[in-house]
């Protein structure tokens, strides 16, 4: 029977019904994927198929799992080709250190790819960042940037599998910043956590090279919309933290030292943005926010 992936939620064909993906059987992705990858494809498929069953090893089980959404997210959401890397070279790096074998190339850059289950605690998150980092540093692979003793960098998708999480977003961004400093897990330039295929939190070198938590939905005002479309509050006291829970597109500007947050109209009654602000179901009723052009002209 001919596979019918990919199955998506929405018209625009960017969020992929991940419910219909997971009751599909491992063969019936691969096929639908394999248009879309280069590299050593046959390999990577012969170690999805020993790896197919949970009773057989439940690691290695997840660890499918999780590259396979990780590539259906690729190709099918951000409509990306990707490679897959070799994954049985032998060779030394460096004496005594045998070169290793991260997971994939999407543009230029590396990414290796650790899944979890959602009930494992801070020292399986830790594990994981170790893990991917050996796997990018040690590689030997050409890369975008590399660190100041010149070894490869590389991004890092952690997917966290299974409906309640253990740890709360605030234990898990504060293990991973504490983790990844100026001088440890280097070759991770970038973070990105996924919990059953929804990016919940993101992280980036900046130019202290500290990894720091990234705002996922900011975005530049004009891709908001235009501005008689975009409302605007002033924000008080509002962490990165905070701003990272909302689920609609934001920017954020500044006028005489006060910082505000905007959104296209379409967004005002977003659950995320009124537990944001402080603003329950009955009074956005009643109050219009004022538009950007009328709070910026004054």
């Amino acid at each position: 029977m001919t596979s019918k992936l990919p199955v998506y939620r929405d018209a625009t064909q960017t969020k992929l019904d991940w419910e219909a993906h997971r009751t599909a059987s491992f063969e019936d992705r691969m096929q639908a994927l394999r248009p879309y990858l280069t590299g050593y494809v046959e390999e990577k498929f012969t170690d999805f198929r020993s790896n197919s069953s949970p009773e057989k090893n439940e690691a290695s089980y997840l660890g499918t799992v999780g590259e396979i959404e990780f590539l259906e997210r690729q190709v099918f959401e951000n409509k990306q080709m990707v490679e897959v890397l070799e994954d049985d070279r032998n060779e030394y790096i460096k004496p005594g250190i045998i070169v290793s074998n991260p997971d994939f190339r999407v543009g230029q850059e590396i990414y290796e790819v650790k899944a979890m289950k959602s009930t494992s605690g801070k020292s399986a998150v830790l594990g994981q960042l170790e893990k991917a980092n050996s796997q990018i540093r040690n590689s030997g692979y050409d890369t975008p940037t590399y660190t100041n003793d010149q070894q490869p960098q590389g991004i890092a998708s952690l997917q966290i599998i299974g409906k309640e999480l253990k740890l709360s977003l605030a234990e898990i961004s504060n293990a991973i910043t504490k983790k990844c400093s100026p001088t440890q897990c280097r070759s991770l330039k970038e973070i990105q956590v996924y919990h059953e295929n929804e990016l919940i939190l993101k992280f980036a070198r900046d130019e202290k090279d500290r990894m720091v938590e990234v705002l996922i939905n900011r975005v530049t005002l004009n891709q908001i919309g235009p501005k008689e479309d975009i409302l605007i509050k002033k924000l008080s006291q509002i962490t990165p933290q905070q701003l990272n829970r909302l689920t609609c597109k934001f920017a954020l500007v500044e006028k005489n030292g006060d910082q505000y947050i905007c959104v296209h109209k379409n967004d005002r009654d977003n659950p995320s943005l009124k537990q944001l602000l402080g603003i329950d179901k009955d009074h956005t009723r009643q109050t219009k926010s004022p538009s950007y052009e009328s709070q910026m002209e004054r």
